[in-house]
């Protein structure tokens, strides 16, 4: 399967509905961050080397932060009970609070995708 993370040679990993439920449930104690993406997507595509700066970015370093992403291909049906209604979007999940921000976020919305980032 295509994934992004192969593609661009990124440290994040490209999960399954199943893998993303048991990520998400191991992690209740941290901030994820999980990117949705189609690998047919120009603006998925625009996304995928801010994404990977900002997860090297020095503010975020110590904080409690996994990041990850899924492609629309084989999870389509999932990614969509989710309430995600466009691509790429951007989940962000606090601990046991569980999903606390869906938002649209294309490369334009990289600024939009910061100051959220900072509330958590």
């Amino acid at each position: 399967m295509y994934s992004h993370a192969d593609y661009l040679g990124l440290n994040l990993s490209s999960l399954s509905e199943t893998q993303n439920r048991a990520f998400l449930e191991a992690n209740q104690d941290k901030i994820v961050v999980l990117k949705f993406y189609a690998p047919w997507c120009r603006a998925c595509k625009g996304l995928a080397p801010k994404f990977l700066a900002l997860k090297k970015d020095e503010k975020y370093k110590d904080l409690p932060i996994l990041w990850s992403q899924m492609s629309v291909q084989n999870n389509k049906d999932y990614i969509k009970s989710l309430g995600v209604l466009a691509l790429p979007s951007v989940l962000f999940y606090a601990g046991s609070e569980g999903l606390v921000e869906n938002f649209p976020c294309g490369p334009s919305k990289i600024p939009i995708f910061k100051k959220k980032s900072t509330e958590l």
